[in-house]
This record gives C-alpha cells, structure tokens and sequence, in this order.
C-alpha cells in the first residue's frame, strides 16, 4: 500500500465514501445527521483540492484506491490565552471496508503523522464521536488521547 496526495481523478472516490461516511454518522445519531448526502460533493472535492490550507490523501493498493483522508492546517497565534501553535487537523478519515482491519489504516495515520512533523505541525488532532467505539479504539491504538470533551444534554 502506498499514499499520495489525492487529484481530480479521485473526487468522484472521495464523494462517494462521504455518504458511507454520513450514513454511518446518521445511523449513531439520527437527531444531529441527516440520513443521506455528504459533507462534500465531487465538486466541492475538487474545490478543496485546490485550497492552501487543505492536504487530501488517497491510500492505493495496487492500481484500487481504498481510502482517503481530508486534513488541513490550523494555525493559532495572537491568542490571548492560547500559545501559538500549528495544528494538523485530520477532518476525515475513511478505509474501504474490505480493507479494514489489515493494517492499512494505521499505515495511513502513520503516513500523515509523518507528513505533519514534515511541516513542522506541534500536534495532529482529530474529532471522533463517543457512539463510534470502533473508531476510538483505533485512534488510541494509533497512540492519540483525548485532549478534551464536548458534552451535551439533549433538550428535545
């Protein structure tokens, strides 16, 4: 398996994962998601393609592209409270099913660890919703921790 930064050709790829990606997020919590879409459309992929701040991935085995990551940069400076500080942000993450659990998304998050010290990033962060167990346990198996918590009590 090998990763690359992702081009036009690979949008329609990446808009389509985006619906799995929603559908599972609608199937943990039907009252925030929307049971069909995506975050992005092919279009609005190829858009980000293009912006400075974003870095998009595929993970391609053989001639298959099985995965994709959207990141960006975050920068913080002249905060009042907070240090300065780079952050990559991994927004989206997604692995072809069928190659789950073979390795192949650890080899990605170790590609983009490795892509963030490159750019000289203090810390790589991520958000991950408390009904995707699954994910959690990958994220700490691939040695993040929580850093904070949003909480909610729903009022409906």
């Amino acid at each position: 398996m090998h990763f690359r930064k992702a081009t036009v050709s690979d949008a329609d790829f990446i808009s389509e994962a985006l619906k799995d990606i929603l559908a599972l997020h609608a199937t943990g919590r039907g009252d925030i998601f929307r049971p069909c879409g995506a975050k992005y459309d092919k279009n609005a992929v190829i858009k980000l393609l293009y912006e400075e701040d974003k870095h998009l991935f595929v993970a391609v085995e053989g001639e298959t592209v099985c995965g994709y990551a959207i990141c960006c940069i975050n920068i913080k400076k002249d905060d009042p409270v907070l240090k300065d500080r780079t952050v990559f942000y991994l927004d989206d993450l997604y692995i072809l099913p069928s190659f789950r659990g073979k390795g192949s998304g650890k080899a990605f998050m170790d590609h983009l660890f490795d892509y963030a010290k490159d750019l000289d990033c203090d810390s790589f962060e991520l958000n991950v919703w408390e009904f995707d167990g699954s994910a959690t346990d990958f994220y700490k198996k691939c040695g993040l921790t929580t850093q904070r918590r949003i909480m909610e009590k729903p009022l409906k």
